[in-house]
């Protein structure tokens, strides 16, 4: 008895299951893609050039922590320790600038880790 009480309770579940699932589908047709710019108007929006701006101040960031990290202020050779601070401070440079810079569109950190 117990068994078919489990199967009841499944079976609505099921249908709630399928219920949610068509509503997210009808949801994802009725959204469709944003219309592609030409490159001039593209190049005449304001989120382009916010992106371009936050790149390059994130980029300067990034060199001027990880060089100061790298250099030696006390004149003497760069040891295991330090090449260990050095791979911090570049790791969580690298995340902090994603957090901090991460909600402007189209900016993309791959020239960051490339350097």
């Amino acid at each position: 008895m117990a068994s078919t009480t489990g199967g009841g309770g499944g079976s609505a579940m099921d249908a709630q299951l399928v219920a949610l699932l068509d509503k997210l589908e009808g949801l994802r047709q009725e959204v469709g893609p944003p219309p592609r710019l030409s490159m001039i108007a593209e190049v005449r929006t304001l989120e382009l050039w916010r992106a371009v701006i936050a790149e390059c101040l994130a980029t300067v960031f990034y060199v001027f922590l990880v060089c100061g990290a790298y250099s030696p202020w006390t004149g003497k050779v760069l040891t295991q320790d330090g090449q260990l601070t050095v791979a911090l401070v570049a790791g969580f440079t690298m995340a902090i600038l994603v957090h901090s810079f991460g909600q402007v569109r189209f900016m993309f950190f791959t020239r960051l880790v490339d350097l």
